[in-house]
């Protein structure tokens, strides 16, 4: 990545865009952000298609917009994860693959020949829309294909600048995100809540748990009662979370984080769970594992809304 003459503004930038809003200091609110991706293997029948995908992250790494994924740390995240990184990645599993990685796109293709030339086909897929971009660069059959790894890098970063819109979910701000929730609830009696959830980071209790936090202020925006003591509620939001390091990308540190929940209610014997993965990026360890607690508690909240309001007070 190019570095800005004042790195402050550079990673001030960096981070707006990771946490899906615009940069601080973009004098164009317009302007491309930078964009964090994840470049998985292409497909080849000679082997070349690591390669290949080695050398793209190399060439999209000269790109001021681009936030590379550590490959290194890609590799690992998504073996733990038992997803591929291939060129089959479609829809679905590119939301999964930026939900483990933080990746707002990934870009995976193949290589193959036909009619006397070769052929290299990437395609740029959004993680949160699921938008998919193809690219398409010929060359001489047996020819350099590093040219072609020129080009393609070319048209890669043109789509992941001027197709934002449509690679990026649109920002909701708070009030925006209310508001959807509540048309959900319209109209239902909202039953008094009690939740907890423990939460450590790296084998350390962590005081005021950034998940429940997250949760009880979704549920208090929305206007259900919340209660200190489980007695009192008719619903039991409860279950555990925990973050650690996921890696360095420069002075920025990565957090992943995973929430888990049971949703119980006074007059039945039956339970609801759901789980989520995040990931944060801050310049301090702890800021990015409480954001990516946050982020797995703001998702989980809205999941559960229609578990919670079944129950009748």
């Amino acid at each position: 990545m190019k570095h800005s003459k004042n790195p402050l503004i550079t990673i001030t930038a960096i981070l707006g865009a990771l946490a899906g809003g615009p940069s601080l200091f973009a004098a164009d609110p317009k302007a491309p952000q930078v964009i964090t991706v994840a470049v998985l293997d292409f497909e080849s029948k000679d082997g070349t298609g690591a390669a290949a995908s080695a050398l793209l992250t190399a060439a999209l790494s000269g790109s001021e917009f681009v936030h590379l994924v550590e490959r290194a740390d890609l590799t690992k995240i998504l073996a733990e994860g038992e997803l591929s990184l291939t060129s089959q990645a479609g829809g679905n599993e590119a939301m999964k693959i930026g939900h483990l990685t933080g990746a707002k796109a990934i870009v995976t293709g193949r290589i193959f020949s036909a009619g006397g030339r070769d052929y290299l086909v990437g395609k740029c897929i959004g993680t949160e829309t699921g938008r998919v971009f193809g690219h398409s660069v010929d060359y001489e059959a047996g020819g350099d294909f590093t040219v072609g790894i020129d080009q393609l890098s070319k048209s890669v970063v043109e789509t992941l600048t001027k197709k934002q819109g449509d690679l990026l979910a649109k920002v909701e701000s708070p009030e925006e995100r209310i508001a959807r929730l509540r048309q959900g609830i319209a109209g239902k009696k909202l039953p008094a809540v009690y939740v907890s959830i423990s939460e450590e980071h790296l084998s350390r209790p962590v005081p005021d748990p950034a998940a429940q936090v997250e949760i009880q202020k979704t549920l208090q925006d929305l206007g259900f009662p919340l209660v200190d003591r489980a007695g009192d509620a008719a619903v039991v939001v409860s279950g555990e979370a925990f973050s650690e390091m996921a890696g360095r990308h420069g002075n920025l540190v990565a957090c992943r984080a995973r929430l888990e929940v049971k949703v119980s209610t006074a007059s039945s014997k039956e339970i609801q769970v759901d789980r989520e993965t995040s990931v944060a990026l801050d310049l301090a360890e702890h800021i990015a594992a409480k954001s990516a607690l946050q982020e797995a508690g703001r998702r989980v909240s809205e999941r559960i809304l229609k578990q919670i309001t079944t129950v009748v007070p």
